[in-house]
């Protein structure tokens, strides 16, 4: 990755990576200024989580914040084979359409999105958390986004 990390950012990234590690759902947040390294932290999770074979989703609360991301990941993460998208109302209802076929397919590796995302018509075919799963569910009953039992996983090493 192009960037030297800060302190902050180091120390940031290592209790993610534990959370990560720990096979336990994460409950992380990441504040800071603008300009001070939460996307690169965000990045370089999602990077791992998608590597191990998940289906990873960046919120974003703004339009222009999913398409300055989705940029920002595509440029960073060519070359390793993952497929990124992004849904916002700013995409296209045709390619919105695609998106989500793609996720159902579990061809998207990580997803960049508004709340577009907790559309009754977004399936998730990856996601390994149980927990996380029955939260997701009942936390947006009627309007959530469902996520059907995974296919066997496999794990990445570097």
């Amino acid at each position: 990755f192009p960037h030297v990390e800060t302190e902050d950012q180091l120390e940031s990234m290592e209790a993610v990576y534990n959370d990560l590690a720990s096979h336990r759902p994460m409950d992380r947040l990441i504040c800071g200024d603008v300009g001070f390294g939460k996307t690169e932290v965000a990045l370089r999770a999602a990077f791992l989580t998608a590597m191990a074979g998940y289906q990873v989703v960046v919120l974003v609360p703004t339009t222009i914040l999913c398409r300055q991301h989705y940029q920002t990941f595509v440029e960073r993460l060519k070359g390793f084979g993952l497929k990124v998208a992004q849904l916002s109302r700013m995409v296209s209802a045709r390619q919105q359409k695609q998106t989500l076929e793609e996720i159902k397919k579990g061809t998207v590796n990580i997803l960049i999105s508004t709340h577009v995302l907790f559309s009754p018509k977004t399936i998730f075919l990856h996601h390994g958390d149980p927990d996380a799963r029955a939260w997701y569910s009942e936390s947006l009953a009627g309007n959530s986004a469902k996520i059907i039992d995974p296919e066997p996983l496999k794990t990445y090493e570097s």
